[in-house]
């Protein structure tokens, strides 16, 4: 307890907005008749994503920003925990996850996992299996448009025998199959001419 003249509402605001899931506060002080009124914005959880830090369980919202799962220990009973999940991800990719996610949100192909382990390689983990789209965001929404296009995959190929899809150029689509260990050569490769020939 202490006298609201003492309050600085500015640094209220600051230690309010400092904390992962408030995203804006606001605060007003009356003197009389004394009252001190604080509203805050929180941040919507989208993703299901480790500290970048100390792998801290923990959640990102739409705009890269990160919070600790501690924070939500008490409402964790209503909380509607995304199903997506988000590995390796750092401060640094946070405009690349302002670009991505909208992608993923309209995406047809429903994807599970973003991989960004390998900042080269991009990985998603989707219904069609792991889809590899390179290090850089300029073929992003091409490469799900074409994902878009290989949804009836399954139906020519088990979705168990692809290793990866590869995306990387997305006018050249190519799917890696399962290696096989009696196999001298490995896995099959299929080309983006043999791919449209099956789809």
């Amino acid at each position: 307890p202490q006298s609201l003249l003492q309050i600085q509402p500015q640094e209220l605001v600051n230690q309010l907005e400092s904390t992962g899931p408030i995203a804006e506060a606001v605060v007003s002080r009356q003197v009389f008749p004394p009252s001190l009124t604080i509203e805050v914005r929180e941040r919507k959880p989208v993703a299901i994503a480790p500290s970048p830090f100390d792998n801290e369980p923990g959640f990102l919202d739409a705009q890269g920003i990160w919070m600790p799962q501690s924070s939500y220990t008490q409402i964790k009973e209503k909380l509607d925990l995304p199903k997506l999940r988000v590995l390796g991800f750092q401060e640094e990719l946070r405009s690349h996850w302002q670009t991505l996610y909208p992608l993923i949100q309209r995406s047809v192909v429903k994807i599970t996992v973003v991989d960004w382990h390998n900042p080269n390689n991009l990985v998603l983990v989707t219904e069609l299996g792991k889809v590899h789209c390179g290090g850089t965001d300029a073929f992003l929404n091409e490469q799900l448009r074409v994902l878009t296009k290989m949804r009836e995959l399954p139906n020519q190929i088990a979705i168990t025998e692809i290793e990866y899809i590869d995306l990387t150029n997305p006018q050249y689509p190519t799917i890696q199959l399962v290696r096989d260990p009696k196999s001298p050569s490995g896995g099959a490769t299929f080309s983006s001419s043999e791919i449209a020939q099956r789809l």
